[in-house]
């Protein structure tokens, strides 16, 4: 019985080390990425590039990589986007009718 709870106490050890060594890594994250955070206006200017980016992409990864970060789904009938669901923070700072006019005004 002993040993049993030395060894619960062990694990709760070697988790809790885990653990610290999680909140540290995050918070040097959040330090090193606090400058990386956009402000509104070129939040703005980068999604008006966004279908220059896309349009330029040759690879399907990096297409694939760009739309994942802006849609968390859409559905296609009849070779247009006919439903779509945006990501954060697309989904508040941008309205649905500002993206199907993005770019050369297509969908």
């Amino acid at each position: 019985m002993l040993e049993n709870q030395l060894n619960d106490l062990k694990n709760d050890q070697s988790y809790l080390r885990k653990l610290n060594e999680y909140i540290n890594e995050a918070e040097q994250n959040i330090e090193k990425n606090k400058d990386s955070i956009l402000t509104y206006e070129k939040f703005i200017e980068l999604f008006k590039e966004l279908a220059n980016f896309i349009r330029k992409a040759r690879k399907l990864d990096d297409l694939d990589y760009i739309i994942k970060k802006v849609f968390l789904n859409f559905t296609v009938k009849d070779k247009k986007v006919a439903n779509f669901n945006l990501n954060e923070p697309f989904d508040r700072l941008i309205k649905s009718e500002e993206i199907l006019l993005c770019g050369d005004g297509g969908s």
